[in-house]
């Protein structure tokens, strides 16, 4: 090989391992974003006069949640996979700087998954952020969504996570929770 060539074949050499180590590291970044979705403020579809309209209970002083016991039961949906069932229920968040993280239990993950926002897909936990510095929101903002189930009732916790903060509420679907 010509000597000229050898510094050029070495800065392409550097550039290409650059490279692979960026998409590397950018890969395992996003990954581990990925794990727990972001409901973002442009998911907003509304807004609540309060915490406690038609029953939803206050969580952690910033969501608003679905009543405890919900007597319609999930309808039965077809294309989910194993998630034959769907409840249809809205979550509502304060608007503050802070996040909030919703989880199924690692033991409740085979029963039951959840969705909110748009275009989330199915999933076992999210985050919720206040949306305090986005335009157009209000004190309380609402958010599409709800559960799938495995079966057509069910009394579902979830995991509500502020900051140092959680508590498990549960959500008597079709079913009261004892």
């Amino acid at each position: 090989m010509d000597e000229r060539c050898i510094p050029i074949v070495r800065v392409f050499a550097v550039v290409a391992l650059f490279a692979v180590c960026s998409a590397l590291i950018g890969r395992t970044a996003r990954g581990s974003l990925r794990s727990v979705p972001v409901v973002v403020c442009g998911d907003i579809i509304g807004q609540a006069t309060g915490p406690r309209v038609d029953g939803y209970r206050l969580v952690l002083g910033v969501m608003s949640v679905p009543p405890a016991y919900m007597p319609q039961g999930a309808v039965h949906v077809d294309g989910f996979g194993r998630w034959r069932y769907w409840h249809k229920a809205g979550m509502v968040v304060r608007a503050g700087k802070f996040t909030v993280t919703v989880a199924v239990p690692k033991a409740w993950r085979s029963r039951a998954a959840i969705t909110w926002g748009n275009r989330l897909g199915i999933v076992n936990s999210l985050r919720f952020s206040g949306c305090g510095t986005a335009p157009l929101v209000s004190e309380w903002n609402a958010y599409a969504g709800g559960f799938y189930l495995r079966a057509p009732s069910a009394c579902v916790p979830l995991v509500f996570r502020v900051g140092h903060r959680s508590t498990t509420v549960r959500f008597g679907i079709g079913r009261h929770c004892s």
